[in-house]
């Protein structure tokens, strides 16, 4: 059963922390953040990939606000979702540039 919250108690607890001292679980936002950066400056896919970069860092941006208000629920989802759209972007890229290369090898 939990304990009602202490106003004396739960005044001192530090931000990012519960009361019971159980930590919040910690949230990357800074991979994905990186992952999207790379896609955009490698950019080897066109602008297609510069797309799929630049929704991957507003994502990120999301996750790094949701981390500072203490939602980890909602950072974590949107840090994921983050990674998976940079690593989408650089695998189209590596992809594009394959082809290209093939390509020029015929």
């Amino acid at each position: 059963m939990e304990r009602p919250p202490d106003p004396k108690i739960d005044a001192d607890v530090p931000r990012g922390e519960r009361a019971d001292d159980e930590a919040l679980p910690e949230v990357n936002t800074s991979a994905p953040l990186a992952v999207n950066v790379l896609a955009i400056i490698g950019s080897w896919g066109g602008p297609l990939v510069i797309a799929i970069g630049i929704v991957g860092l507003v994502f990120a941006f999301q996750a790094m606000k949701a981390k500072q208000s203490d939602d980890a629920d909602t950072a974590r989802v949107r840090a994921r979702t983050s990674l998976t759209l940079g690593v989408i972007a650089i695998v189209l890229g590596l992809m594009s540039s394959g082809l290209a290369i093939l390509k020029k090898g015929q």
